[in-house]
């Protein structure tokens, strides 16, 4: 995330820093920062604190939302651009909704010892230690309802953003701009509706009669919490493989056309086929390699860089090139074993990009290479063989060239990234694997901290393996985006 000046913002410590410090809890006081989404559109937040009787706690955020238009560069970074210009996301958003003004109060403390914690862990008892949010719905109930629903994504994307940490928000609606309370009333609720229709939230644990306040705030901790009637649970896993009101996953190709058949959101329909004497779906036309759109981006806020994926070719000369150096240092070699020049390079690219079941990708940080990736379909691969793998259950391999891209803050970023990618290609994917020497401990520990489990060893006909495996479930239970120690 960055600031207006252009550093470098741990929101989360920055926020903290704004809650205790002394001279920010003057009436006014604010931060502004930059949310960047995947489109190349951007809102400002103005971050303050709010000491009204929005929640019972004194202590509240108030956030208002500014939408601006942006555009993305060669280098990954952001530059300002016309308002002719309208990318995925920000054309679902009317100016007129903004600015939103968005209300949080931070969860409660951790337990700060096992003897503290309650018996009581009901999903109703926890939701009173989940952050409380009032989100504005904007200016009209008559608005149409994917339009709805985006202005509360952005709300929902700044909240994950404040709170990576946070599994989920009791969240609330509220439509700032109705004055009669009857309209009010009819708005918040149609809007908590949208919510739970999207998938965005589930109805929300509370075992009492909802509370007539439009706080959605608990009384205490240890006693029966009571919300308001339009209160919704928003969790994080939903959000990060929603992609209504949008026709993919946000994260996914932002710039493809309209018009492009992988431009939905429907899966692929399934019919069957054999290779090497494996049953298993006919799989869908690759993207073509070299578009001008990303397979995958997404900002990083822990690193203030720009991450995409982005499909090889082998007839990109420079990626060639970048492929043959990287396979023949020695570190990447111990892994890959892969050393040979320029000519069997370009044949091993052109061998998976013919392949139906392989994809090669580099990655890069602000439009500089840093590594190939390859992913591809589990049941046809080689460890299909070793362990049960779903029709369409996924699997890749990774090498990061540049030393200057190396780093375990970087890791679990950029891995945590590829995982989701491949859990929103095909919401039938399962579990997603990767075979790492069973030497190669520091690349096992890796996928670990981004939800995996070392299943078994395996012998495969050219080393001894790791079969790690990463369940959906628990990669999106998780939602490992970011350094551990963020």
């Amino acid at each position: 995330m960055v600031d207006n000046g252009g550093s470098v913002i741990n929101l989360s410590k920055a926020l903290s820093q704004l809650d205790t410090s002394p001279s920010s809890l003057s009436k006014g006081a604010s931060r502004q920062f930059d949310l960047l989404l995947p489109d190349g559109s951007a809102v400002t937040l103005d971050i303050g604190i709010h000491d009204a009787g929005t929640f019972e706690h004194d202590r509240i955020f108030k956030a208002s939302l500014y939408l601006r238009h942006r555009a993305i560069e060669e280098n990954g970074h952001s530059s300002s651009k016309d308002d002719s210009y309208k990318p995925v996301i920000a054309s679902k958003l009317d100016t007129r909704h903004f600015p939103l003004e968005m209300y949080c109060q931070p969860p409660k403390p951790r337990y700060g010892h096992p003897n503290e914690e309650p018996d009581d862990n009901s999903p109703a008892e926890r939701s009173t230690r989940l952050a409380n949010a009032r989100l504005d719905v904007g200016k009209s109930r008559s608005e149409q309802p994917d339009d709805v629903v985006a202005s509360l994504w952005i709300q929902l994307y700044a909240l994950h953003t404040l709170f990576p940490n946070e599994e989920a928000f009791n969240v609330a609606t509220s439509s700032a701009s109705s004055t009669a309370s009857r309209d009010t009333s009819r708005a918040s609720s149609s809007a908590a509706a949208l919510l739970l229709a999207s998938g965005l939230a589930v109805p929300h644990p509370t075992h009492s009669s909802p509370s007539s306040s439009s706080s959605p705030a608990s009384s205490s901790a240890s006693s029966t919490s009571q919300f308001a009637a339009n209160t919704v649970l928003a969790t994080r896993s939903a959000f990060w493989q929603s992609s209504y009101p949008f026709s993919r996953p946000p994260w996914i190709l932002p710039s493809i056309a309209v018009g492009d058949p992988q431009a939905n959101a429907h899966a692929f329909p399934t019919s069957y086929t054999f290779s090497n004497n494996i049953n298993h779906p006919v799989r869908p036309p690759k993207l073509a390699p070299d578009t001008s759109s990303p397979l995958y981006r997404r900002f990083s806020i822990e690193l203030n860089q720009t991450l995409t994926f982005e499909v090889t070719s082998f007839r990109n000369d420079e990626t060639v090139d970048l492929v043959t150096r990287w396979h023949n240092t020695d570190r990447v070699a111990d892994g890959w074993r892969q050393r040979g020049d320029r000519d069997k390079q370009r044949q091993y690219l052109e061998s998976v990009e013919a392949s139906p079941s392989n994809m090669g990708i580099v990655g890069k940080w602000d439009g500089a290479p840093w590594g190939y990736l390859e992913i591809y379909y589990a049941k046809e691969s080689n460890v299909g063989q070793y362990s049960h793998m779903g029709d369409y259950d996924r699997g890749f391999h990774a090498l990061v060239g540049e030393e200057g891209f190396r780093g375990p803050h970087r890791v679990r970023t950029w891995m945590g990234s590829l995982i989701h990618l491949l859990f929103l290609l095909d919401p039938r994917t399962e579990k997603v694997v990767l075979e790492p020497r069973a030497s190669n401990t520091k690349m096992i520990d890796y996928a670990i901290m981004c939800g995996g489990h070392v299943e078994k060893l395996i012998d495969l006909p050219h080393k001894r393996a790791a079969l790690v495996v990463i369940p959906r479930q628990r990669f999106f239970q998780l939602c490992p985006f970011g350094p551990l120690n963020a």
